[in-house]
């Protein structure tokens, strides 16, 4: 499998993730923390590889560098929402402030 292809699948995986978390309720504790973990590990995964291998090649491009500087604003925005957690609200996440933010910036850099 070639590194873009497999790029373009975790785009489609963080997209379904974050739509497991915003069907969960509040009652869903444990799913949403387990969906949480996945999710931050496979974000993890897949900045690691777009910033050390994909990024340093497209950005001394003059077509491609505003994109390249785009997508790591992305990152630090998703780095910054990893960080704080999704926020709780009682018992459980409320992933429509936070995880709007991540389906927000996972959909600009798509």
């Amino acid at each position: 499998m070639d590194a873009l292809r497999l790029l373009k699948e975790d785009h489609v995986k963080v997209k379904k993730m974050l739509s497991e978390l915003e069907a969960t309720t509040e009652r869903a504790v444990k799913t949403r923390e387990a969906v949480s973990s996945q999710l931050k590990d496979e974000l993890e995964v897949h900045e690691a590889i777009e910033e050390e291998f994909l990024y340093p090649a497209l950005k001394n491009h003059p077509k491609t560098r505003d994109i390249v500087l785009e997508a790591y604003e992305e990152h630090h925005v998703v780095d910054e929402v990893m960080l704080d957690g999704l926020p709780r609200n009682g018992n459980g996440y409320r992933t429509s402030t936070r995880g709007g933010e991540l389906r927000g910036s996972q959909r600009r850099i798509s």
